[in-house]
């Protein structure tokens, strides 16, 4: 590929009052998380105020089905995907950059809701993240398709509360396979590396022309 410009890869909120939705929602979802270990009636007056808010948004919000049906099928990284999506409370998430050598980076901070073992990030999420930026990294070069299989090693267990870096290449093409690498550090050490199998989406076919 021909080298270009480093630029932000995952999708940004459309407008201003979404962003400040989505990140007021992920303090609720943070703050709720430590709070369930507590109880009292602030939790439960919460609740309350919560239920409402959420029969608010469901009276004026689409259906799920409809929003799928209007994503906009030539948007390259989906607005609600659980790692970088910027219309997803639940995502970190991760903000990702192309760079001019082919490869992608970006960086992440885990927190509670997150949390596998105590005090560390669930595997199982570190997995999810890394599949992710696989796949943005085989956008940004150019040949894009769906997982086939994902390797993982999980050389040292990954911290909460800590800033991250996770990075990923595609290394070849072998006809309709994609061969793709990632890791995620800590300082300069890394904590989870992936090598990641996709299959590219077959040509399409060219319509028959008549005679």
């Amino acid at each position: 590929m021909s080298l270009r410009q480093s630029e932000v890869i995952a999708p940004c909120p459309s407008d201003p009052a979404s962003q400040r939705a989505v990140a007021a929602a992920r303090r609720v979802v943070e703050t709720l998380v430590r709070h369930t270990f507590s109880s009292g009636s602030e939790l439960a007056s919460a609740a309350a105020t919560l239920e409402q808010l959420a029969d608010r948004l469901e009276l004026s919000s689409p259906t799920a089905q409809a929003v799928v049906d209007g994503l906009e099928r030539r948007e390259r990284y989906s607005r609600h995907d659980p790692v970088s999506g910027a219309h997803n409370p639940f995502a970190p998430p991760v903000e990702v950059v192309g760079r001019s050598d082919g490869s992608v980076a970006g960086s992440v901070r885990f927190g509670l809701p997150h949390q596998g073992p105590p005090g560390l990030v669930h595997g199982g999420v570190l997995a999810m993240v890394l599949d992710h930026v696989l796949a943005l990294a085989n956008s940004w070069a150019g040949t894009i398709g769906m997982t086939g299989g994902l390797e993982l090693r999980y050389l040292r267990p990954t911290p909460l509360f800590a800033d991250l870096q996770v990075t990923a290449r595609q290394e070849r093409l072998e006809g309709r396979k994609i061969l793709t690498s990632g890791e995620i550090t800590l300082d300069g050490e890394p904590c989870v590396t992936a090598s990641g199998l996709f299959v590219a989406f077959p040509a399409p076919t060219p319509a028959p022309t008549g005679r």
